[in-house]
């Protein structure tokens, strides 16, 4: 390929042969043709490598590691190789609708004071059949950042990245799985970022799932953000206050050392925080959400009267509580 494409869109591969031939051609079938296909197979022990190869298409670029060097090393090499303007990541077992490189790069034409944006997605299961419907927020960047400080909005298979802002920042080795969330974490606080309400893909959520299978290392490398989160409001992100924020991203206390009081009363410190990081009249719609998804993810009547009666309370809360039993109630009657 002699011309330099628009995109570079890059998945990492490993043992992804049972779903690698339809994310490929999910990419193929792109409304914008103008990219390359950048695939990098992290020593897979299955098929995956020949059933890539197997496609014919010339902006299609197969790379191997010589041995398995993990998704984040992976991902560097990816940033290094690429030859796109935007760089675009689709996992090797999800399925990209077809604008999910069309609306996205549409945008950052039109706001160039953007580095990055993300979109929606739709989720299945290993099978391909639909998961229920899950709370997701878009928004401009100001909202965005807010957010990604109590936990991580972003869906990676539905970002595009401008290529050379990617790599003033890259991926960085001790926060495997959770690289994506510390890197956007680096970048939404230095560039403008927005998260678009348009579906791009169709996210697989399956047993395989990198942050299934390394569900105690994300923990350690949320951590680490969140480490360096607080430190950015004037708290110290000590390991006491690094383990509460964990505990408030994970909802459910059972099994946990935390009652509900011990969150509520950590949200109560971030709100009376004096900071400059983050615009306040934002981070307090945050926390008032964070606590409605703290009674929701611990219901029960004691619960119920302590969210009413708390200093937390707000009718925004409230209004996020409904949205998230409405969204219950019609995932289980399937509307």
């Amino acid at each position: 390929m002699d011309k330099q494409p628009l995109v570079t869109v890059f998945m990492a591969m490993y043992n992804g042969e049972k779903y690698v031939a339809a994310a490929v051609n999910s990419v193929l079938n792109q409304s914008l043709q103008d990219f390359e296909l950048l695939i990098i197979d992290d020593g897979s022990k299955d098929n995956s490598y020949q059933v890539v190869k197997a496609f014919t298409d010339p902006r299609i670029r197969v790379l191997q590691n010589e041995q398995n060097c993990g998704l984040y090393r992976t991902r560097s090499r990816g940033v290094a190789a690429a030859r796109g303007r935007y760089f675009a990541i689709l996992d090797c077992d999800d399925l990209a609708y077809a604008d999910r490189l069309n609306a996205p790069v549409k945008f950052l034409e039109q706001h160039p004071d953007h580095a990055a944006c993300f979109g929606l997605s739709d989720f299945i299961d290993g099978e391909d059949r639909p998961l229920p419907s899950q709370p997701m927020q878009a928004g401009a960047h100001a909202w965005v950042d807010t957010l990604s400080f109590f936990y991580n909005p972003f869906i990676n298979s539905t970002l595009v990245i401008r290529t050379d802002v990617l790599r003033q920042y890259d991926y960085r080795a001790g926060y495997e799985p959770t690289e994506d969330y510390d890197l956007m974490q680096r970048v939404v606080t230095g560039h403008k970022v927005a998260i678009l309400p348009q579906k791009l893909i169709k996210y697989r959520l399956h047993q395989q799932n990198s942050s299934n299978v390394q569900s105690a290392k994300g923990i350690a490398g949320n951590k680490r953000v969140y480490a360096e989160l607080l430190k950015g409001i004037v708290l110290g992100g000590t390991p006491q206050e690094t383990d509460l924020h964990d505990a408030l991203y994970r909802k459910v206390l059972a099994g946990t050392p935390y009652q509900l009081k011990d969150l509520e009363s950590w949200l109560l410190q971030l709100r009376n925080q004096d900071q400059n990081r983050y615009d306040t009249t934002l981070f307090r719609r945050a926390i008032a959400m964070e606590w409605a998804k703290l009674i929701y993810s611990n219901k029960s009547a004691g619960n119920m009267l302590r969210f009413v009666s708390s200093p937390l309370f707000s009718f925004r809360g409230l209004g996020y509580f409904i949205f998230l039993m409405g969204r219950t109630i019609k995932n289980k009657v399937g509307i």
